[in-house]
């Protein structure tokens, strides 16, 4: 397959700074090639830049992280569907963003369309720095080794290094933040929350929230699919900003077992595909001794596609109004349906049915058994909150930006994050957002040789 030449007008080395607005996963990723290359690289960050790396991150058992409340955003809320009211929406913040805070699944479908054509997708993917492994199978707790047993699951690739979490800091950063040379050509600033951006022929300003001005040649949007198109939206920059906005509905059965006998720091270590659908197994809910487990049912291909990021003001500190919208698509809420179905029988599946003590749909304790009525079912989903938090597609390559990820309407304004899928990719979207930023790049570096 040929890959058509880039268009872009990317600026070189020596242009002048090029600023990236916001340090998660993109952003780094972003920071790291373009210092690579000669640039000279301003990263902004809206949360804290020191101490990127504490203890509580490192561990493998990602619900610890909910304890750091300075790498979360604070008040940011969203409506899972037409007719749910706002709840939390958790997003990472701060040096590493997300890639800090997840559940650590790093699983990539390199043919998946949303990623862009597969020549680029596979040298993108090759080039990934981040490293990962498959859990092992005494990492399995006993929800997770029942569906293995029953040859329903299959392990789950996890960002990891040995015991500890990978993170994109420690995988693209703090190789320059440790060579004096390449140091140089990277300026990290935290705490700086940004307003909206000013464009004019020859350069584009960053302005932050308390006035700070930061000129460059180029800008690179990687603050997230919900903040990005926010900051757009502000500069009244791009067309169709905040359309298209997706995410992969998602519901959890609470599963009380019978005992522990797999005590396990990994929360997830298996995954089962059911078509459309994905059933994520929590192997414990906080206490890897508690009896307390959850089977998440997730619509990984979704249909809709109806969801939106607005502004409830011009203020920056104000958090961006979402709305996705979840099961706009009737087939979406029929996949939902069958895939909680066939969950319910797994778990009353041998080996899987002799650890279950019980399985409850809410924290009252509700039976599933009210779920046999389909439009029962249908009412519970639909007013469920969502487990995953896989926000995209808000600024999608096709309708916002050229096939650059380049701002139609602002030549000098790229987009690199999960915002700048056409559609939300096929898995989790932390390791296809690394793929996409590494593609990206290497279009903007490429494009000078045809310029």
């Amino acid at each position: 397959m040929t890959v058509p030449p880039p268009s872009s007008t990317f600026p070189a080395p020596g242009d002048g700074p090029v600023a990236i607005v916001g340090s998660g996963t993109a952003g780094c990723v972003v920071a790291r090639r373009l210092v690579d290359a000669g640039h000279d690289v301003l990263l902004l960050e809206a949360g804290p830049t020191d101490d990127p790396t504490p203890a509580v991150v490192r561990s493998l058992d990602h619900l610890r992280t909910g304890t750091l409340t300075d790498r979360w955003w604070a008040g940011l809320t969203a409506a899972r569907t037409s007719s749910s009211a706002p709840g939390p929406y958790p997003a990472g913040r701060g040096l590493g963003g997300t890639s800090m805070v997840n559940g650590l699944l790093a699983h990539v479908d390199r043919g998946d369309p949303a990623l862009g054509a597969r020549a680029e997708v596979d040298a993108a993917a090759d080039r990934i720095l981040l490293e990962t492994a498959r859990a092992r199978a005494d990492e399995a707790g006993d929800l997770s080794a029942a569906l293995v047993a029953a040859g329903s699951a299959e392990s789950a690739m996890l960002a990891r290094r040995g015991d500890q979490r990978a993170d994109v800091v420690s995988a693209y950063l703090q190789p320059v933040l440790d060579d004096p040379d390449r140091r140089r050509g990277l300026t990290v600033l935290g705490g700086v929350l940004v307003d909206r951006l000013r464009t004019t022929s020859d350069e584009t300003s960053v302005v932050a929230a308390d006035g700070a001005v930061y000129r460059a040649a180029a800008v690179v949007l990687t603050a997230g699919a919900l903040h990005t198109p926010a900051i757009l939206l502000r500069s009244h920059l791009g067309r169709r900003v905040g359309e298209h906005l997706q995410d992969h509905p998602s519901i959890s059965l609470h599963v009380s077992l019978r005992s522990r006998h797999h005590p396990t720091e990994v929360v997830t270590s298996s995954l089962v595909a059911l078509d459309r659908v994905q059933l994520v197994p929590l192997d414990h809910l906080g206490d890897p001794r508690g009896l307390d487990a959850a089977l998440l049912v997730a619509l990984m291909r979704p249909n809709g596609a109806a969801g939106t990021v607005g502004l409830r003001s011009d203020d920056p500190n104000d958090t961006p109004d979402v709305r996705f919208r979840s099961y706009d698509d009737s087939s979406d809420l029929v996949a939902m349906r069958h895939g909680v179905r066939a969950a319910l029988r797994l778990l009353e599946t041998s080996p899987v049915a002799e650890i279950v003590a019980s399985v409850s749909i809410d924290d009252s304790g509700t039976s599933p058994v009210s779920l046999a009525d389909d439009d029962a079912c249908d009412e519970w989903i639909r007013r469920s909150p969502g487990a995953h938090a896989h926000a995209a597609a808000s600024c999608g390559i096709g309708r916002t930006l050229d096939g650059d990820g380049r701002v139609l309407g602002a030549p000098s304004v790229y987009v690199a994050d999960a915002a700048a899928f056409p559609r939300v990719p096929r898995t989790g979207t932390h390791l296809p957002t690394i793929v996409q930023a590494e593609r990206l790049v290497e279009r903007w570096l490429r494009g000078r040789m045809y310029r």
